[in-house]
């Protein structure tokens, strides 16, 4: 029995040893965040802010009932969130392409 657990001890040190001398890097650095703009300076923020902004004036006016006001303001910040999201998307060849480098 203690010879199963000593040799399933060295199995484990021997694979962690392996992990340990090679390293996977990207070969292509992340650069979105050095080409997607904060959210604050793009069209996108600023027209989604206009139309709910609109939206709630014309709720208080009347002018739309609560219930749309809240469902535009809704469907505004969602279409928001998925166009960042996909610009903020890393290219498919950032997670394609690695190099294992050995230490």
């Amino acid at each position: 029995m203690l010879k199963k657990i000593w040799h399933t001890i060295k199995l484990i040190n021997a694979v962690k040893n392996i992990f340990k001398e090679k390293e996977i890097k990207p070969m292509v650095e992340n650069t979105v965040s050095a080409v997607t703009k904060p959210g604050y300076k793009t069209t996108e923020f600023w027209g989604k802010i206009i139309i709910q902004a609109i939206t709630v004036l014309s709720s208080v006016q009347g002018l739309v009932s609560p219930k749309w006001a809240v469902t535009i303001t809704s469907v505004m910040e969602v279409l928001y969130g998925i166009q960042r999201a996909l610009t903020k998307q890393p290219d498919i060849t950032t997670l394609v392409k690695t190099e294992v480098v050995a230490k």
